[in-house]
């Protein structure tokens, strides 16, 4: 073998353990983030890998449960299907419930239909397993839902102006006094590139003004401003003085919320206290609040 030969095999033997060492850190540490609840990096660290390597079914599987957990339930349709069709459900015998799911998430009630059907009669064998009780309950909601799109309504739906839509998150509204409250996931500095250099990115929440349908450039609620907390999901009660939303922290990417209540008199908000354990239980995760009528009770 002559010397440029030897030199060739060497640098594609090195190249070959550098792009296995990669792979194997991308691996790594997309499963940590995963499992710390990091499911957009997770994400894109699989991606990574799979440019080294889209032939592993591990690796496929992996991808498809970051995609389910970051609810791109169209990547992860695709790709529960890429196992699916690979392993047939031998190795991952959730792959085809999971491709089931998927699909109803998408609308395509008639091939979840399907699907739940092919995976019902693979699990026949153990009809008071999960799998098998899981699909036979998918198909009924399956059929639920074909139904059900059948009395959709019609209606156009519009993007809310800059005002109050950012490049970032906006969620959880309500409206009081001509005056429009939400929640918002902003950073005061983001890079080029989407790197929050923010200090504190925490979910805080905002209010608008409405004048004539138009709505104003949009401001922090700093009476409802906890540093080192998240605050959103709010909602009113029926009369309007008492306005109830979540406080959470995060650790690890996992949120501990319960529900506080501040009043609003005279154009201003008290102090916010906690409902109790009433509410709140302890060592629960409380959120989300919603206040309505029921058999003639304010609930």
């Amino acid at each position: 073998m002559s010397r440029f030969h030897l030199i060739l095999v060497f640098v594609c033997a090195s190249f070959g353990i550098s792009a296995q060492s990669r792979l194997a850190q991308y691996l790594k540490a997309a499963e940590d983030k995963y499992r710390n609840g990091d499911y957009y990096y997770s994400v894109e660290l699989y991606e990574m890998a799979m440019e080294l390597d889209s032939n592993s079914v591990e690796t496929l599987w992996n991808y498809a449960e970051a995609l389910r957990a970051f609810k791109d339930y169209r990547k992860a349709e695709y790709y529960y299907e890429k196992v699916y069709d690979r392993e047939e459900a031998m190795l991952y015998p959730m792959s085809i419930i999971n491709l089931g799911l998927m699909q109803k998430c998408n609308g395509k009630y008639e091939e979840a239909l399907e699907t739940f059907k092919k995976a019902k009669k693979k699990f026949a064998k153990d009809r008071k397993e999960y799998p098998y009780l899981k699909a036979k309950r998918e198909m009924e909601s399956c059929l639920w839902a074909k139904s059900a799109v059948k009395d959709t309504a019609n209606l156009i739906f519009s993007r809310l102006p800059e005002t109050v839509n950012t490049p970032n998150s906006e969620f959880g509204h309500t409206i009081s006094e001509g005056t429009f409250i939400f929640s918002s996931l902003r950073a005061d500095s983001i890079g080029s590139g989407e790197e929050v250099y923010t200090k504190s990115y925490k979910t805080r929440l905002y209010k608008s003004a409405i004048d004539s349908g138009a709505l104003a450039q949009s401001q922090r609620i700093d009476d409802l401003f906890f540093n080192g907390f998240s605050t959103g999901n709010g909602t009113f009660s029926l009369d309007g003085k008492r306005f109830y939303f979540s406080l959470c922290t995060d650790e690890g990417y996992n949120y501990s919320c319960k529900i506080m209540v501040s009043r609003f008199e005279n154009g201003k908000w008290t102090a916010a206290d906690s409902l109790g354990e009433i509410i709140n239980v302890s060592g629960s995760n409380t959120s989300m609040p919603a206040i309505g009528m029921m058999d003639g009770q304010e609930v």
